[in-house]
Formats: structure tokens, sequence, C-alpha cells
């Protein structure tokens, strides 16, 4: 694997330090026998003999994984390996030599006419930086796979707004006595990220009361009808500026940071059994569900791409722990239950919990 290290070295002296490093994955290779049946030419096709006909009939395999970022990656499906990485539309890729001699026409190729597109000689320059905009991919390759580090420009923090959503306001017509309560608790925290996560959780996680309920909402549901309460969030987040629109985003990043230390501390205890695991696992997955509740409100106003770009790892951390979690721990928990109802398969859920 990269090193770590070594990379974020390499960001240093390349000048780009604002960059950090994102989840390091290894990603194997087309099997020879791919190769081979696609035909002895391409079985003896170098860089050079791909160059000279611009990779024109070069048979590619798309790369598919979060660390990718924004960029588009293609190895080719021949003994000497090519990489080709594409930024995203009208971008303009710079690329960065860390392992290997960058010579524009022999080890690396961009068409005229896509500066966006870059095809990479990978066995003679085995290890590179490439970049567009506010993007970067630092790419390494062995013998036996290719290594992809995302390389991540942080968020520049301006300063918080306070958001004071009128929770209680909206709640009280809500015959939804479980989620109205705990709505209630947040609002009375007084602080912007519980009532940002109280007005998501109106958005996201109510359920019919009665079987009554039930038939008015389908009723509703059919006729066009609008639920002014259920309403109330969405239509007061698209009322908020950039800045209260930001402060948002960045709070619940912090909020997934803050998580990534909880899924280690919960993966320790519940690998030695300690006597308090359960207790940890029900608050982390009920915190993740918070971040779940103010996902909903960014992605009314088309600005949850961050948010869930920086989920990836922690949903990935999350799915392993689970592994280790008994099926029935959260038997019972409410939350947990609307959790799997609106996130099936979510690791923070407990979809056999009954009500």
């Amino acid at each position: 694997m990269m090193s770590t290290v070594a990379v974020q070295q390499d960001l240093e002296r390349l000048g780009l330090n604002e960059f950090r490093l994102g989840e390091p994955v290894e990603l194997s290779w087309p099997t020879s026998d791919t190769s081979q049946a696609l035909g002895a030419g391409v079985t003896r096709a170098t860089f050079a003999a791909m160059l000279a006909v611009r990779f024109v009939n070069v048979p590619f395999a798309t790369v598919k994984d979060p660390a990718l970022g924004p960029f588009q990656v293609e190895v080719s499906q021949t003994p000497s390996r090519v990489v080709k990485v594409s930024a995203p539309r009208d971008a303009t890729i710079q690329l960065y030599a860390l392992r290997g001699s960058h010579q524009p026409g022999e080890t690396t190729y961009t068409p005229p006419e896509d500066p966006g597109t870059v095809y990479i000689d990978a066995e003679r320059l085995a290890g590179v930086i490439v970049r567009a905009g506010d993007a970067g991919l630092a790419i390494g390759a062995t013998e036996q796979a290719l290594e992809l580090v995302e390389l991540l420009k942080p968020i520049e923090l301006s300063p918080l707004t306070r958001l004071e959503p009128p929770v209680m306001e909206w709640t009280r017509e809500l015959n939804d006595p479980w989620l109205r309560n705990q709505i209630d608790k947040r609002a009375q925290a007084h602080n912007s990220w519980s009532r940002v996560v109280a007005a998501g959780m109106l958005a996201r996680l109510p359920a019919p009361a009665t079987g009554s309920d039930a038939r008015v909402w389908m009723t509703d549901f059919g006729a066009g009808t609008v639920n002014a309460v259920l309403a109330a969030p969405r239509r007061w987040v698209r009322t908020l500026n950039e800045q209260q629109t930001r402060s948002i985003e960045q709070e619940s990043i912090a909020e997934v940071d803050a998580l990534h230390d909880l899924v280690e501390l919960v993966a320790g205890d519940v690998d030695a059994s300690v006597g308090r695991w359960q207790e940890e696992w029900r608050d982390l997955c009920h915190r993740r569900d918070d971040v779940e509740c103010v996902l909903v409100l960014l992605d009314e106003i088309g600005a949850a791409a961050n948010l869930r770009h920086t989920l990836t790892a922690l949903d990935r951390e999350g799915d392993l722990v689970r592994l280790s979690v008994p099926l029935g721990v959260l038997r019972g928990d409410e939350r947990a239950r609307r959790a799997a109802l609106k996130n099936p398969g979510a690791w923070w859920g407990e979809p056999s919990t009954q009500a």
C-alpha cells in the first residue's frame, strides 16, 4: 500500500499541503487471462504502440470506488499497465510525478481536445498525483495492484451561524407522541445542532399513531394534499441563506468526525465484551441517525454532497462493527426501528425491532 507518510511529504514538497489524505484503497489489476482472451495484439501492446493509435480500440475497465472522488479512472486490460484518468467536465488535469519520470508524449498523453483526460504509463510512471481544481488523487502502481488515495481539501470554516428552527411551534399539532417527545428534548438543549437535528427528525421520522391516521395520510397523499406540520422543516431549510446552510454542513461534518472516534471506542468495547458496550452502541446508532436526519434537510436544498461523501468512510467502519453486534441488541428501541424503516439495511437501524 502507498505510504501515507510519503504521500503527505510529497504534498508538502509540491506545495499541495492544503490537501488532507482520504482513505487509501488497493484494487487488483485485470487478470492476465483477460488480456489473453482479447487476442495476441492486445497482449503485445506497449504504451508507445497504444499511443501511436491514440488508444483507439484499447480495452479499458472502469474502476469504481468512493476513493476516486469526482475523478473517473479506467485501467487497460493489457499486460502493459495504462491508467486513464478523467476529471469532472470542463476541468483541466494537472499531473505531478511521485515515482518515475513524467515525460509528456512518452509516459503520459493528454488528448489536445480533452485537457481533462490523461493516459499514464503506470510501469514507467508508477506514482503520480493528479489534480483538477479543488480535487486531487494520488495513484500508485505495483505489480499486484493499483493504489488510490483521494486528496481532500478541507472546508474553509466560516463563523457558525446560530440556527433556531421553531420546532416547538411545528409540533403542537403533531399526533406522534414518541416523536414529539424526542423533538422536545432536543429543542430544550438550546444549541443549533440539537435544534437542526430536531427539525430533521420531523422531516424524516414521523409515523402515523393509529390506523385511522395512516388512512388519512394515504388519502392526503393520493389527493396531493400537503401536511403543513410535516412539510414545515423542508420549507424552513429552503429559506436559509448560504452562510446558514454552510453552518449546518460544518456542524454535520464535525459530528461525523466525532463519530469516527466513537466507532473505534465501541468496536474495542464490543470485542472485549465490556459491560457498557450496548449503551455505547445505542448512542452511536442514535447519533448516526441524527446526521441522517440533517442530511434530509441538506438534500432538500441540494447541499448534501460534502456530508454524504464524508459519511462514506464512517459507514464503512460502522458496517464492520455491526458484524460483531448480535442482531436484536436494539430490540424495543423505537428510534432504531424507525431508522430501519427509512433506511433498510442501514447499520444503525434494527429491522427486527418491534414498536
